[in-house]
């Protein structure tokens, strides 16, 4: 019996990975749609300035630099927006079903792809492989912290949200520049 017998070739391992890129792609542009829309009914209360409030973005509540700033501005939203933003954390849940899966099939596929040898391009798509699910345990964990700010807000869950959040970005911008300077090179 000869040593191939034993192997597992997953001849259609090619095209399932990429149908399910183009799936997740999918699903990633769909619940963005969808997170955008909901972002729209963020406002801040009327004033003289801004008859009809001032609109912001999702990084005010998941970044807060400053904790007597950060009380400040979430004593000031209105319930509906309020509801918007914890309507808008429980879509990010299904968001990150997607865009973190798809942004590690990526670097998988670049990796099964790359010509040449074993150069830093290899070195940079493993860790992009592995980089955006701990990325997702900390998307996961600033979720929660940002449910408990909005709950009740403390100096410390504001302190570890605004942590958890900066690791997060980190991995995430570590994760895309990797994929883009390992695609870019001409690895793939």
């Amino acid at each position: 019996m000869k040593a191939e017998q034993w192997c597992l070739d997953l001849v259609c391992a090619d095209p399932m990975l990429r149908w399910l890129i183009l799936f997740l792609a999918a699903g990633t542009v769909f619940w963005y749609t969808m997170l955008h829309i909901l972002s729209k009914g963020f406002l801040v209360p009327p004033t003289a300035a801004a008859p009809e409030g001032k609109r912001f973005l999702v990084f005010r509540l998941q970044l807060p630099f400053s904790h007597k700033a950060f009380r400040q501005f979430l004593e000031q939203l209105p319930d509906r927006t309020v509801k918007l933003l914890r309507w808008s954390l429980w879509i990010d849940f299904v968001f990150m079903a997607f865009v973190y899966p798809l942004l590690a099939l990526v670097a998988w596929y670049l990796l099964r792809h790359r010509a040449g040898g074993w150069g830093w391009q290899a070195a940079v798509l493993c860790a992009a492989t592995w980089l955006p699910f701990v990325a997702w345990g900390l998307d996961i964990l600033e979720n929660i912290l940002s449910f408990a700010c909005l709950k009740q807000l403390s100096p410390f869950k504001s302190r570890l949200l605004l942590l958890t959040a900066l690791l997060k970005w980190v991995a995430v911008l570590a994760v895309v520049t990797g994929l883009l300077s390992a695609g870019l090179s001409g690895c793939c």
